[in-house]
């Protein structure tokens, strides 16, 4: 909840059109060093992106097949209509 709680901070444009105009520059936090898992820090940004009404570019540092795993699961989360309390309630992120 807490690094959910630090993204939609970070991602918050106070102008609407920023918002709309200028997308996150998110990528793999903390998944080098202190071996985060990669799948649950990228669902964090797209929440945090969904919450704040931005669009993200996320960076996998040459992992192509995160790379095509993450828009295969982006693509699933919107073709079914998923949304953010979904997520969230489907996830312990306490």
């Amino acid at each position: 909840m807490r690094e959910l709680n630090k993204a939609v901070i970070a991602f918050h444009a106070d102008d609407p059109e920023v918002a709309a105009s200028q997308p996150v520059a998110g990528g793999m936090w903390g998944c080098g060093a202190f071996n985060g898992d990669p799948q649950f820090k990228s669902l964090i940004q797209l929440i945090a992106c969904a919450v704040t009404n931005r669009s993200i570019k996320f960076f996998t540092f040459g992992d192509e097949v995160f790379a095509a795993q993450l828009k295969e699961v982006h693509a699933n989360l919107i073709s079914q209509r998923v949304t953010v309390c979904k997520i969230h309630t489907s996830f312990y992120f306490y």
